[in-house]
């Protein structure tokens, strides 16, 4: 999942197109926090 965000997000930036690298950065970020909460409730 994150490397199908992070491709057209890389382009996007690489291009200079900062408004399209936008949502594939704040899905990857969702997709970082969420992580997170999965690895702290499997220490509950």
């Amino acid at each position: 999942m994150a490397n199908a965000l992070n491709e057209p997000g890389a382009d996007a930036l690489q291009g200079g197109n900062y408004e399209n690298a936008r949502g594939p950065m704040e899905q990857a970020t969702r997709l970082s926090e969420s992580r997170q909460k999965v690895r702290a409730l499997q220490k509950e």
